[in-house]
């Protein structure tokens, strides 16, 4: 009684694969993405694959190099809110 564990069962590994932290999720299916050239954040549909606790792979919706919002629950943050690259 009082002692608890996490175990991390490894079922697949995947590389060269797109993928981002898996915190940046919202609601498991979309991301907010930064638009530079309108300087506002935009909601985008992923589809995801194989995921973890820290990762997720993308299979589709993004590409290399999008710039993704990682802090997703911060007040404020949201599509179509102005944003701008640090």
């Amino acid at each position: 009684p009082g002692y608890s564990a996490d175990v991390e069962v490894i079922l697949d590994i995947r590389e060269d694969v797109l993928r981002i932290p898996t915190p940046a999720l919202i609601d498991g299916a979309r991301v907010l993405v930064l638009d530079e050239r309108a300087g506002v954040l935009r909601q985008r549909e992923v589809v995801t694959g194989v995921s973890s606790w820290e990762y997720t792979e993308v299979l589709e919706g993004l590409e290399a190099g999008d710039l993704v919002v990682l802090s997703v629950d911060r007040e404020g943050v949201g599509d179509g809110v102005r944003a701008e690259r640090e």
